[in-house]
């Protein structure tokens, strides 16, 4: 939920303001909860991100941290401007893989990953397992 009262508004003369967004995750095999976490998280729209609807990482963390760990694959189809590639990441996850479709997007991510490892303390390098597809 977005905690700044940010949000759609569909039509002003029948609905009210839609602060909050949903998200679609999928699983392959008998996958389990592995941290259990609140069902809600309020956060400020990101307004310094490159892209209209990024995501704060620190909200996809905490909901990644359900079922995200050095064992997943993760595949982001609308991956914009990559917030959740690297929430995937900073939760140590075996691999992430964006696809989207604007090439000046798909450039952003990329290069948002070059210096990534460094400012997170991670050691391995986010490009050997991150890629930004066209």
């Amino acid at each position: 939920m977005k905690s700044d009262g940010k949000g759609l508004l569909p039509d002003r003369m029948r609905g009210s303001r839609r602060i909050y967004e949903t998200c679609l995750f999928g699983s392959r095999g008998d996958r389990v909860i592995a941290n259990s976490v609140a069902n809600a998280y309020f956060a400020p729209t990101d307004k310094t991100a490159d892209h209209p609807s990024a995501k704060p990482e620190d909200m996809l963390r905490h909901f990644f941290r359900m079922f995200v760990d050095d064992k997943s694959k993760v595949l982001d189809p609308t991956c914009g401007s990559g917030s959740a590639l690297r929430a995937a990441k900073s939760l140590k996850a075996a691999y992430v893989l964006g696809i989207v479709k604007d090439k000046d997007f798909a450039e952003r991510t990329t290069r948002s990953f070059k210096d990534w490892p460094v400012a997170n303390g991670n050691g391995a390098s986010a490009q050997d397992s991150t890629t930004a597809r066209l």
